[in-house]
């Protein structure tokens, strides 16, 4: 008997149209670790950096060049995770994060640090951390069979909110125990370089017993085959669009438009708010596990679905708009996250349906731009609004266009 540790092989094309095997457990548990650690720099790089130099200006810079790095990098990294494969660019990608941290860690430890590492964090983190989505999109194609991507993204993503719910107090506390907040931070950002490094571990135990043609065409030549791919392909151009015009309706209006309704409409405090984020991201989840429940069994009638989430969707921002108690607002914004939550799922997974394997991860990659990538200009885009017109208006407006845009999607054949 061989002695070395047993491998688990990627499914049969027979297996994969019958069920989630362990290869796809095992992928899960390394995205669950993945996204649980990426959380804790979300929290403590803002807290070094106004820890260190107290100013706002310098905070906003840093964020907003990594959010342009992580944009960036989603774009590009398709045609990279296309030409080798998505575990080795999620193997390659968290390595380097884990050694960055590392180093990072020295940096503080040795009290090194000044506004030029400050701008190198947000530049490396995400570069390193924008490869991480559309690899975890495409490798996630290569386990799931067709008829079980709604219930495997849903898992997978549902992961992602708890992270996004237990991820902030852990960070929180590791923070706080020392008198020394720099200190925290460099507990915080040791802990997040460990936990990456963990969730490499369960990778090495998949392997692909056909492994993936590596394309011998020139990248730029991929990049261009790959957006003709999705030009001319009607339910991924369509779908892409309709995704992109949603997400800027929706994600920043949710993230910037809250707390401004909290504390100006409702004259509540800071509790206030984690309650509706709370209900949010819980009903999110809902939303996504009841998306894995019906949408496989309703395939022809797919895009009915898609459009009477987003009517529904459409009618409880408007609802939303007109709140005067936080129960109120929980309630709606509870509706908002089931029917988003519903509308994310079966988008993605129409689109994964539909895409050729050979095209996964340029595809991916124009999907987890359009839903991560775009969400920095959709925020920006709703405060501006909120400072020119009142916060209620603009929800509003935004239900008033999402029931115009599921209007003008039902009449397209």
């Amino acid at each position: 008997m061989n002695e070395r540790v047993a491998e688990i092989e990627l499914p049969s094309e027979k297996e994969k149209q019958t069920k989630l095997n362990t290869q796809f457990y095992v992928f899960l548990a390394s995205s669950f670790i993945y996204f649980f650690a990426a959380y804790f720099s979300v929290i403590a790089f803002p807290w070094l950096v106004l820890s260190a130099y107290g100013k706002a200006q310098y905070l906003g810079l840093a964020l907003a060049i990594q959010a342009s790095c992580r944009a960036v990098i989603m774009l590009l990294s398709g045609t990279v995770i296309d030409k080798f494969n998505p575990k080795t660019m999620l193997i390659v990608s968290r390595a380097l994060l884990g050694i960055f941290l590392g180093l990072y860690c020295f940096i503080l430890w040795i009290n090194q640090l000044s506004l030029w590492y400050v701008w190198l964090f947000a530049i490396v983190h995400g570069l390193l951390d924008g490869i991480n989505h559309p690899a975890v999109r495409t490798f996630l194609t290569r386990l799931a069979p067709s008829e079980k991507l709604e219930l495997a993204n849903s898992m997978l993503f549902s992961g992602q909110m708890l992270s996004q719910v237990i991820a902030p107090l852990v960070v929180a506390t590791f923070i706080s125990i020392p008198e020394n907040e720099i200190e925290g931070v460099i507990n915080a950002f040791g802990l997040e370089g460990i936990l990456l490094v963990t969730s490499l571990l369960p990778l090495f135990f998949l392997r692909q017993k056909i492994q993936q043609e590596k394309s011998e065409e020139p990248m730029f030549s991929m990049l261009k085959s790959g957006v003709r791919y999705v030009l001319r392909k009607r339910v991924l151009r369509d779908n892409l669009l309709f995704i992109v015009v949603v997400g800027l309706f929706v994600e920043g209006p949710i993230v910037v438009s809250l707390p401004l309704l909290v504390k100006t409409t409702l004259n509540e405090s800071v509790k206030g708010l984690g309650i509706l984020f709370s209900a949010h991201g819980i009903s999110m989840i809902v939303g996504m596990a009841l998306a894995s429940a019906f949408a496989p069994k309703i395939k022809r009638q797919i895009n009915a679905l898609i459009v009477t989430s987003c009517v529904v969707l459409g009618i409880c921002l408007i609802a939303l708009s007109q709140v005067t108690t936080i129960a109120y607002a929980a309630i709606c914004l509870a509706f908002v996250g089931i029917f988003a939550g519903c509308l994310f799922i079966s988008l993605q997974s129409l689109i994964q349906r539909n895409t050729l394997s050979r095209f996964g991860g340029r595809v991916m990659a124009l999907l987890s731009f359009t839903t991560v990538g775009l969400a920095p200009l959709s925020m920006a885009a709703a405060g501006y609004a909120a400072d020119i017109f009142l916060v209620n208006n603009v929800i509003l407006f935004i239900g008033g266009i999402l029931i115009l845009i599921a209007i003008f999607k039902s009449t397209i054949k």
